[in-house]
């Protein structure tokens, strides 16, 4: 069984009052953990129905949403005003999975920049999981960019900060 609702961002984040699209799968009996996922940059929660539907018949309840910018959520697409917004979420998904499962382990799957998200996220709140998987995690870049490309993206992030300077084929980024 799958439902779909909305989380609203609060009022300390620098996206307050956003909605960020939520859907949970529950299994169908009672769920021995759940897994929060959390998905990568020019992606959305759909793309991990087949996740979600393996984690589901093996007992275990799934909530995911989609960030701010991503997917139905609200936001500008490939922007965002601080990293720190996507963190927020997670917390706001945090506590929608403490309410409905006060009681049952937490595990936080994260994939690509979902990885680098969640590794941000279990730095300060580790004790609220008892596992965490980052796949691929977005952490470092395999060629550190170049002092001018560092220079232009330090000038077009305070004259144009809406423009885009990366272009991911979301059909590329994984299978």
């Amino acid at each position: 069984m799958q439902t779909a609702d909305n989380l609203i961002l609060p009022a300390g984040s620098l996206a307050a009052r956003a909605k960020l699209h939520l859907k949970h799968w529950a299994p169908p009996r009672p769920a021995r953990a759940v897994v929060m996922l959390i998905h990568g940059y020019a992606e959305h929660l759909g793309r991990y129905e087949h996740v979600a539907a393996r984690l589901t018949a093996a007992g275990y309840a799934v909530y995911a949403l989609d960030h701010w910018g991503h997917g139905t959520s609200d936001g500008v697409p490939g922007f965002v005003p601080a990293f720190s917004v996507y963190l927020d979420g997670v917390a706001a998904l945090l506590a929608r999975v403490r309410a409905d499962h006060p009681l049952a382990p937490r595990f936080l799957l994260g994939h690509s920049m979902g990885g680098l998200i969640a590794a941000s996220f279990l730095l300060r709140h580790q004790q609220e999981f008892v596992g965490a998987v980052l796949s691929g995690p977005a952490i470092t870049a395999a060629e550190p960019p170049s002092a001018a490309t560092l220079l232009l993206a330090r000038i077009l992030s305070t004259l144009a900060p809406r423009v885009g300077v990366i272009q991911l084929d979301a059909t590329q980024v994984s299978r």
